[in-house]
């Protein structure tokens, strides 16, 4: 809390927007493909319902599963196992539609389903673990608003999920989908640091979180010495 926000928590919070914004393209897009599947496919919307279905089922179970294993193997690991399901399953809901036609139509939804749910896995874990991890990241004073700020991005991210789909053929909305949270996973696989917390809780990191804070306070503060220990707002 005694940490200035510029600049490592503000970096933080400008990877947390873009992969948010990332997680609501995702997430607004087959409202964005539904009336194209329709007319190409000859079929109707209820027959979309199981693609749609898979996706919301996805969201609840990975909001849960993936939040339960931040608290094992790490937020950031967790994190960017949600990119590798976002990734996985646009993709393969690209190859699937590709491949579309009004006569497997009904084999195509099958497995648009199956990759729907994996992608919703992906989107329903990024938002309680960027909450949770920028939330580590922020000083108290500025928390709540950087917070908001970005969940506000999952709106964003579905606005640019309408102006992609008048500029690129409906299919390759989901690859688009898919080869973002790829790139970001490259991007930010080393930028992005692990939850304070997290490290704090195991000793054998206390040396790596030494560095994050010396990084997010600007002093050679810590030697890697210390015993951390974490203490809940009461």
């Amino acid at each position: 809390d005694s940490a200035k926000y510029f600049w490592m928590p503000f970096g933080i919070t400008v990877m947390m927007i873009i992969i948010m914004a990332t997680d609501g393209y995702d997430l607004f897009l087959m409202g964005h493909v539904g009336g194209h599947l329709v007319s190409d496919w000859g079929i109707s919307r209820a027959d979309l319902g199981p693609i749609n279905q898979a996706g919301l089922i996805g969201m609840a179970l990975g909001s849960v599963t993936l939040g339960w294993l931040g608290d094992r193997i790490g937020r950031k690991k967790s994190y960017f196992t949600c990119l590798v399901f976002l990734f996985i399953g646009s993709v393969l809901c690209y190859f699937a539609a590709k491949g579309g036609t009004p006569q497997n139509a009904t084999e195509t939804i099958r497995e648009m389903t199956l990759w729907r749910f994996v992608t919703g896995l992906g989107m329903g874990g990024i938002t309680p673990l960027a909450t949770t991890l920028i939330s580590e990241w922020t000083s108290q004073r500025v928390r709540s608003v950087i917070v908001a700020l970005v969940i506000s991005s999952v709106p964003v991210g579905g606005s640019l999920a309408g102006f992609a789909i008048n500029h690129v053929e409906w299919e390759q909305m989901f690859l688009i989908g898919g080869l973002v949270p790829l790139g970001l996973f490259i991007a930010f696989g080393v930028l992005l640091p692990e939850s304070p917390k997290y490290m704090a809780q195991r000793p054998a990191l206390h040396a790596k979180l030494a560095r994050s804070l010396n990084r997010l306070l600007g002093e050679q503060r810590f030697d890697g010495t210390e015993t951390f220990t974490v203490r809940e707002a009461g």
